[in-house]
């Protein structure tokens, strides 16, 4: 298990590569969490546990695929990735998910909360997340 704990700085994370979490990643109460991934990013197992509970505290910029495959996650994140596909096969996703595609399935669930809608990401004047301004497509 890897924890990150830091109360006094933000904690920004740069990986030049593939992510593959297949046990726990405990964010402690307090710390605020940026993971910056150019590889595929694949979370199962128990995931990344964001202690605070609290999305906004947690938020990876992807560059490649996304997966989250366990039904055991109980995630509190943002995800940013426009430009790729993102997977969700069981599981909770609490914050939001903006993809080029996200696919939720499998007994995944995805619920947007309201704490992410003041997140800044970089290079993007003003984002606004509006929850409803999806398609579903129900063929999973």
């Amino acid at each position: 298990m890897l924890e990150i704990t830091a109360t006094d700085a933000p904690v920004i994370i740069y990986i030049d590569g593939n992510v593959n979490i297949n046990g726990e990643v405990r964010i402690a109460s307090g710390s605020t969490v940026t993971l910056y991934v150019s590889g595929n990013t694949s979370i199962a197992g128990r995931g990344i546990v964001n202690e605070s509970g609290d999305p906004s505290k947690f938020v990876l910029y992807g560059y490649s695929k996304c997966d989250f495959t366990s039904e055991n996650i109980n995630f509190y994140g943002a995800v940013y990735a426009p430009e790729i596909s993102i997977k969700v096969t069981g599981g909770l996703i609490q914050g939001c998910l903006v993809g080029n595609t996200v696919s939720v399935g499998g007994g995944g669930e995805v619920r947007y909360d309201p704490r992410v809608k003041n997140i800044h990401i970089p290079y993007v004047p003003k984002f606004v997340f509006a929850p409803g301004s999806w398609e579903e497509i129900k063929n999973f």
